[in-house]
């Protein structure tokens, strides 16, 4: 057993049943993994007439495996720790967690054999070549809580934790001896997944691993020090499972909801503590989800993410080997779409493209409901290949995407049950089912328990909560809650947690739309103006904020808007509020408008006008020929360019390259980039794309070869130097947004608001040169812009930890520090009503009450929803693929 995990039950890991995969983060001391050195013999041996060749260690001279069965002479395997790091950095690889069954002084701690095939190891891959000795890398341990509902004397195979584990409370623990691993060395599943990890892994050099004498058992050697590594470098903790199996315990159990705002660029996903917002004092914050970074597990993010989504393959590793085994489900992960900035990254692989691996435009095609035109499929694991992977596989989903009649759970991962043309309705679904695995991961973190507050007990998801923008229609609002509670019925289904003996633990949470956005904004600019600005004086706020006539006296009515203007929409809430008893504002009016912002015209234009020409100079100055409209019209008409033999190289090129670049001068401009605002600005097309989060690498080998194959010049794409004209990017801006910015300011002219709040991912291109303010019949201090959104219209993002989004009943509401809080109230009401409490000079507490109607699904079929929202979306559908 490990020398650091000795001491039974300091560091345990209360593990829920039933709850998916958890992860635990683990540092890895490499200078002590290093000090390692162990000594392995293939020793021949000859038993019932058969010549087998075993592995012994010289250390005590302990046969520790056998499993060749052939006459080879002896060889010596001289492993350190070092050497066992590189044969399996960055790769899952099983551990042996066994439970402890007993404990003497004579023969020590004794464990059960078992389970075999439920916790597994992912060592970071910078172990393999640490920059210093001192250095510590990360070990990610991955436990699969599901539970077999049978007791340990009725099943053959402990293959799995079982009943008897969460009832009895069973600890388990990390083994590493020869002795107490023996048994599980020989196993089949295990023998199949390390011989082949070792075999296909190579040194800095390029040589192999291991070569010479038997090379399943040097495999075996390697695997060995790797399990004393841990022991003597990690400290692994020991597990146990909380009872969520016996009726008869009923142990507390805390509903937590799950935020959703999946926006057409970023997504924000929150979980907060039912039982604080119902108190109504949120003392605690709500946490953003721990989005764990399955292609590399050592990157984790706990911030809003792109909303993109990126189909992959089983990320487990050893899915083969492990079907050897008993288990064929272990590790069930039945959501094959990474999302956010692991989606961001598998999309710049080479084999990936646009519209056939993924999409970074998950929600913009809600209400397209028909078949996609080709297969989905999975983007090559590796860059050496531009061909496209196999097809995804779904075995929950039918061929639409909608939850098939009948599951093939045995066919995961093997072959697509269907043909995979999910509708891009679909992939919405995939998206949340993915983004809720990840919140179910660690909603039982303990670390977490404590943020929130929370007394003894388990946390269930309850409610998932779908943030849309206030002037949605209720079509559009009902038919995204149709297509997330889909994604979630096929992963209840496929993970097996509506079966009859499991407890509410793992209840399928509820789908409700929530009004959000611009309108939600309204709270945030209330709380800055209202009680930072001026105390929570009603009179002062409305003296010095409101543009009624001066008469006198004390103005009585104020109007404020708040713009959120993206790449697609621009969204306006404009509330009239007037003063009312007891230092209350009422509101009187509201006004809710989405207009179609000209964002994504401007994108393409910039990439026209700006990157093309700048490509087909650099590509012209190598001397080749007819480089003069290679890329002319690249998202229209076909060129000599795009006949290219690799398969989607126009989607990949426009995708990877051309809008990104476009983006990344975005990003620049509203960074304020050093420069940027001379006359001329040269940047290299390299460090554009990466500004927006892309990656040019993929295609600097084809024009490489491109050039060469015209007796051109040496041609590395990255270097190539855009110069950004400043007056040309004004004008193109101006160009595309005036019409989209004159929509907007009659809407605004119409109701002359005091305030006007724009923020979003394109405010800032309003903001330069004032190509909104100009439009506007309001002074210049009415008009306020932010440069970065109000994540989700659910978190406000101040500068201190104590400033932080809670939620309340089907709304949102801002908490600021401990002597202020800002909190919302949900009851029935058509109206929206927002109530400034004045109580700040004698409780030192501000309360702001918001009510608001809620729109969910309820009452239409599937079939309706789809229906309606054809005509009532179709110009989100016809804007994205335009």
């Amino acid at each position: 057993m490990s020398n650091q995990t000795s001491t039974l039950f300091d560091d345990v890991l209360r593990l829920v049943p039933n709850t998916g995969v958890q992860f635990v983060d683990c540092a890895l001391d490499f200078e002590r993994a290093t000090s390692i050195n162990s000594e392995f013999q293939e020793v021949p041996l000859e038993q019932s007439g058969r010549s087998d060749v075993v592995l012994v260690s010289v250390k005590d001279m302990r046969q520790v495996h056998g499993i060749a069965h052939q006459n080879v002479a002896g060889r010596s395997h001289f492993i350190n720790g070092s050497d066992a790091l590189k044969a399996f950095a960055g790769l899952w690889i099983p551990l042996p967690y066994f439970r402890f069954t007993g404990q003497s002084e004579a023969r020590g701690i004794d464990f059960d054999r078992g389970p075999s095939n439920w916790v597994r190891c992912f060592i970071s891959a910078d172990a393999a070549f640490p920059e210093t000795k001192s250095a510590a890398a990360q070990c990610i341990l991955a436990f699969d809580t599901c539970v077999d509902p049978l007791s340990r004397l009725d099943i053959p195979d402990y293959d799995a934790p079982c009943a008897d584990d969460a009832i009895f409370q069973s600890r388990f623990a990390f083994a590493s001896g020869a002795d107490e691993v023996g048994w599980f060395l020989s196993e089949a599943w295990l023998v199949d997944w390390v011989t082949k990890a070792v075999a296909a892994r190579r040194t800095g050099d390029g040589s192999r691993i291991t070569s010479g004498g038997d090379e399943d058992l040097a495999a075996f050697a390697h695997y060995l020090v790797l399990l004393e590594v841990l022991s003597a470098a990690a400290r692994l903790p020991q597990a146990c499972f909380a009872d969520t199996l016996d009726r008869r315990i009923a142990e507390p159990v805390h509903d937590v909801d799950l935020i959703l705002d999946i926006g057409v660029e970023t997504t924000a996903a929150l979980l907060q503590p039912r039982c604080i917002a119902m108190s109504g004092t949120p003392t605690a914050a709500p946490e953003h989800v721990r989005i764990r970074d399955l292609t590399n597990p050592t990157d984790v993010y706990e911030r809003p993410f792109p909303s993109r989504i990126e189909f992959a393959e089983y990320p487990f590793g050893g899915w083969a080997a492990t079907r050897l085994s008993s288990r064929t489900t272990a590790f069930n992960w039945p959501v094959a779409a990474r999302v956010g900035f692991e989606a961001r990254n598998l999309a710049q692989r080479t084999s990936a493209a646009e519209g056939v691996t993924g999409t970074g435009t998950v929600t913009s095609y809600l209400g397209t409901d028909g078949p996609a035109l080709s297969p989905w499929r999975y983007s090559a694991r590796h860059d050496h290949t531009a061909d496209i992977g196999d097809l995804v596989a779904l075995p929950w989903a039918a061929a639409n995407g909608r939850v098939a009649t009948q599951m093939k759970i045995d066919d995961a991962n093997v072959g697509a049950t269907a043909r995979s043309q999910f509708s891009r309705n679909a992939l919405i679904g995939f998206y949340a089912a993915e983004i809720v695995l990840h919140a179910l991961s660690h909603i039982n973190d303990p670390r977490r328990h404590n943020k929130f507050g929370l007394g003894p007990g388990l946390c269930r998801l309850r409610t998932i909560k779908l943030v849309q923008e206030s002037a949605q229609d209720a079509v559009e609002r009902a038919l995204l809650v149709t297509e997330v509670s889909n994604g979630i019925d096929g992963l209840w289904r496929d993970m097996g947690w509506q079966r009859e003996d499991l407890r509410g633990i793992t209840m399928k949470p509820n789908v409700v739309a929530v009004v959000g956005g611009a309108l939600s904004a309204q709270v945030v600019v209330l709380k800055e103006e209202f009680e930072d600005r001026f105390g929570g004086d009603a009179d002062a706020f409305l003296n010095a904020r409101s543009t009624a006539p001066v008469t006198g006296e004390a103005s009585k009515s104020i109007t404020i808007a708040t713009v959120n203007i993206s790449e697609q929409w621009i969204d306006v809430a404009i509330v009239d509020y007037e003063k009312g008893t007891g230092g209350t504002l009422a509101p009187r009016n509201r006004t809710l408008e989405r207009l179609q912002s000209d964002g994504v015209r401007l994108i393409r234009t910039l990439a026209t006008d700006q990157i093309v020409p700048a490509i087909e100079r650099a590509l012209g100055r190598t001397g080749m020929r007819q480089t003069q409209d290679y890329f002319s019209d690249s998202f229209g008409r076909d060129s000599a360019l795009f006949r290219s033999d690799q398969p989607h190289f126009r989607t990949r090129l426009t995708h990877k390259v051309l809008l990104p670049a476009a983006r990344g001068i975005i990003r620049l401009l509203e960074d304020g980039a050093d420069g940027f605002w001379h006359d001329t600005f040269e940047v290299p097309l390299r460090s554009l794309i990466a500004v927006d989060g892309g990656d040019i690498g993929p295609f600097v080998q084809y024009f490489s070869r491109l050039a060469t194959a015209q007796d051109g010049a040496p041609f590395d794409i990255g270097d190539v130097v855009v110069p950004l004209h400043r007056q040309a990017i004004m004008d193109a801006i101006e160009g595309t947004s005036a019409g989209s910015l004159l929509r907007l300011a009659r809407v605004l002219n119409r109701r002359e608001p005091s305030i006007i709040y724009a923020f979003g991912s394109h405010a800032e291109l309003a903001r330069r040169d004032n190509l909104l303010a100009r439009r506007l019949l309001v002074r210049a201090d009415q008009l306020h812009f932010a440069r970065a959104r109000p994540y989700a219209s659910i978190v406000k993002m101040f500068d201190g930890d104590s400033d932080v989004a809670t939620l309340h009943g089907l709304t949102l509401a801002v908490a600021t520090d401990v002597d202020l809080t800002l909190h919302l109230d949900t009851v029935s009401s058509d109206q929206l009503t927002v109530g400034i409490l004045n109580g700040a000079r004698t409780t030192g507490r501000i309360g702001v009450v918001v009510e608001s109607d809620v729109t969910s699904a309820d009452g239409m079929t599937d079939t309706e929803i789809r229906s309606a929202s054809r005509s009532v979306v179709a110009s989100i559908a016809e804007a994205s693929n335009a």
